[in-house]
């Protein structure tokens, strides 16, 4: 089956099951699926093997579950970081980013220079935060 025609299937089985961004999510699932670029994925329109394809009704499945598209992908960008996540690991809102923000901009107009910052990140899901401030604050 080509790519397209299967992102649309996913859409459309994710609409049905209550994804609100069903169509973003099915493109998302056939590009790391696949490991197809989007702009490979549009131009081309690659056949899908049948184990990609495989792997992408698997993913489909528990996905009209409800399981989250972050389990299921095994990871979620988060401040130009990829964090690994799996069942039981919080996964970071899109305001968590705005916190992080937040918090450089904080600590870069307080900061004298050369001083060392200490920022504690203690149990609040994947590390995602903290790792995002170690990447972004020096």
């Amino acid at each position: 089956m080509k790519a397209k025609e299967k992102i649309r299937k996913i859409s459309d089985s994710l609409k049905e099951a209550g994804v609100a961004d069903a169509d973003r999510e099915a493109e998302t699932i056939v590009m790391r699926i696949s490991g197809i670029g989007r702009e490979l994925l549009y131009i081309d329109d690659p056949d899908l093997e049948a184990n990609v394809s495989e792997g992408v009704d698997n993913a489909l499945a528990r996905r009209a579950l409800g399981e989250p598209l972050q389990y299921i992908l095994g990871s979620l960008e988060f401040y130009g970081l990829t964090i690994n996540v799996g069942k039981g690991v919080l996964i970071p809102r899109p305001e968590t980013e705005l916190m992080v923000d937040e918090v450089i901009k904080y600590v870069r107009s307080t900061k004298k220079a050369h001083a060392k910052v200490l920022i504690l990140d203690l149990c609040t899901g994947s590390g995602c935060i903290a790792l995002a401030l170690a990447a972004n604050i020096r």
